[in-house]
């Protein structure tokens, strides 16, 4: 494997390599000379290029170079590349023989900079592009850019280890199905998987339907029905909505629906295209002597949702059904026998397919079959609120395929029946998970304490990775395992890990610090002598960036003047937002 980067000015066009063994090389078109096109084109073609954002910028250039093309040809290629005027096959066609693996497409995240990878995998150095592109560059120049190329490969190196896992899995599925995964999404190899397979049993191509602006209504499964009042109005509000997309394809949500809210119980539901989701913000529920607190989660719910309606995409016919439910059974079996590359495999297939029936770009398009997948969601969660709460047991909260209830202990058995009920009628069927407390800022941030006092946690409070910029993790790391087991705040604050009290986030224009440019990805820590964080733009504070200190190069200990009450304090206001403040914390503890 060979980690590749490209870059372009109108004089000077880089491309850097590193080998895995640490190796390094350099191939540069300077004023138009100097490019030694039969020695890159022999790596192209003989060794696995691993980048980032291969397929829309580097290769494309990198078949322009080989060609034969000048510095200014490169130079503006590349611009309209990035501006989004042209498409990548309009510069220069890739051959299939250049093997590679695109970490953008296979990182989670839309939109998301190297950079910011780099700021959230805390990589060593963290530099920004040193001239912009439209400079015509010296020789001491273009050595810094040969520098920064470099910094962004050894990014690059550290992005591919940290989806190791995830390239390896779509190595195994390249060589399963016989076609190549490895540039691809979850999604995008969900549509690969089925689209291949359905193409072969259909015996003909598919292609996607024309995106166009529709209308359609919602079809009910018979088994769905409501017993109060409230939501029979809302049932019979959303059977007499019209559906749209607009002129591009996209769904939208009737302007009657969106955000439309329905009180069952002592909690307030919101519908949207997206799922259902309740309303709690500040506050928290426990388990004691006479109440359980008990997550339903509705398993592999979308999939169910569309194997039991018989759904499929007009263009694809029934096979698509068969194709589906065959992967759903595999997966099944896979999971059993403890396959786990199997069964990772094959939940991509399914779980990746449900967004692309909302994709006008995709073969498996089919907008009136993603409406009715989400609506039947929220429906059918909703059935089972308005049962449960009809018997006396509470819910506290729901997120699109899930509720999580606070029964009596007494209750228990009539929970069960419940359940088992809702499963007969619908077909779906549920896993359960039982809570010593669960504590909501909100209904997309919140942490849960099981029983074994392993945790479940989202949003603000779950650990960061590559899906989430770090914001002084510390903080609420220190909030949760004090509640857990009752260690001081205080004592967790100061014994962290440094990753931990860092931040980071993207700066637009880029951000400055005591008149020190810092560049669009910032990353920095609270200080006891640090300054805000300015936009370069416009001057204004980059948000909570008071008494920061950056930190453009990794720094591995405690620096002197790390701000420990700072941190402190944050974890108490963390503490507020979830209900507690002192004095109950430790009954809740």
């Amino acid at each position: 494997m060979l980690f590749l980067d490209c870059e372009v000015y109108p004089n000077y066009f880089l491309v850097c390599a590193a080998g895995q063994d640490g190796s390094r090389a350099c191939f540069e078109l300077i004023n138009d000379t100097s490019l030694d096109r039969r020695a890159l084109l022999s790596k192209l073609e003989t060794w696995i290029i691993v980048g980032f954002n291969l397929r829309n910028f580097d290769l494309p250039l990198l078949a322009l170079a080989i060609k034969g093309a000048g510095n200014i040809e490169l130079y503006n290629a590349g611009a309209a590349l990035i501006k989004g005027t042209v498409r990548p096959r309009d510069v220069a066609d890739v051959p299939d023989s250049w093997k590679h693996i695109d970490l953008k497409e296979v990182a989670p995240g839309v939109m998301v900079s190297l950079k910011l990878y780099g700021g959230r995998m805390h990589s060593v150095e963290l530099r920004d592009l040193p001239y912009p592109p439209e400079t015509l560059l010296s020789d001491d120049q273009m050595h810094e850019v040969r520098a920064y190329c470099f910094n962004d490969l050894a990014i690059t190196r550290d992005l591919y280890h940290a989806l190791r896992e995830q390239i390896e899995l779509r190595r195994s599925m390249s060589a399963q199905y016989g076609i190549d995964l490895m540039s691809k999404s979850d999604a995008q190899i969900a549509e690969a998987v089925l689209v291949t397979e359905i193409e072969a049993r259909l015996g003909h191509k598919i292609s996607a339907p024309k995106a166009s602006a529709q209308s359609f209504t919602y079809r009910p499964p018979a088994w769905l029905r409501f017993d109060t009042p409230e939501l029979r109005a809302l049932f019979d509000e959303i059977l007499s909505c019209k559906f749209t997309t607009n002129a591009a394809g996209v769904l939208q949500m009737p302007p009657e629906l969106d955000g439309k809210t329905v009180a069952i119980g002592k909690s307030v539901y919101r519908l949207g295209i997206g799922g259902l989701h309740s309303s709690e913000k500040s506050t928290y529920w426990l388990a004691d002597d006479n109440h359980r607190l008990i997550d339903i989660d509705a398993t592999s719910y979308y999939p169910s949702i569309i194997l039991e309606q018989g759904l499929y995409p007009p263009q694809c016919g029934p096979a698509f059904l068969e194709i589906y439910r065959g992967i759903v059974e595999r997966r099944i079996k896979a999971k059993a026998a403890g396959d786990k590359v199997t069964a990772d495999s094959l939940k991509i297939a399914v779980n990746g397919s449900f967004g692309k029936l909302g994709s006008p770009y995709s073969k498996l398009y089919a907008p009136d079959l993603f409406k009715q997948v989400t609506i039947t969601g929220q429906l059918a969660l909703l059935m089972l609120i308005e049962h449960l709460e009809s018997v006396g047991i509470p819910v506290v909260s729901a997120n699109t395929d899930g509720i999580v209830t606070r029964p009596r202990a007494a209750d228990s058995e009539v929970l069960e029946n419940v359940i088992a009920f809702w499963e007969a009628v619908t077909g779906y069927s549920t896993e359960l998970t039982e809570y010593r407390g669960l504590y909501s800022r909100d209904v997309n941030s919140y942490f849960a304490i099981k029983l074994d006092g392993s945790v479940k946690a989202k949003g603000a409070f779950a650990h960061g990775g590559l899906s989430k910029n770090p914001a002084a993790p510390v903080v609420h790391q220190a909030v949760i395992e004090h509640i857990r087991t009752g260690r001081p705040i205080e004592e967790v604050i100061q014994h962290g890990q440094i990753r931990d009290y860092l931040t980071v986030r993207t700066v637009n224009g880029g951000g400055v610090w005591c008149g020190q440019y810092l560049g669009k990805v910032v990353r920095w820590y609270w200080s006891t002598n640090g300054e805000f964080i300015r936009y370069a733009t416009n001057g204004n504070k980059v948000p909570n960036s008071d008494g920061a200190r950056p930190v453009t190069h990794m720094i591995t200990d405690h620096p002197a003047d790390l701000d420990y009450g700072r941190y402190i304090k944050e974890a108490y206001d963390v503490l507020k937002s979830v209900g507690l403040d002192y004095g109950s914390l430790w009954k809740a503890a």
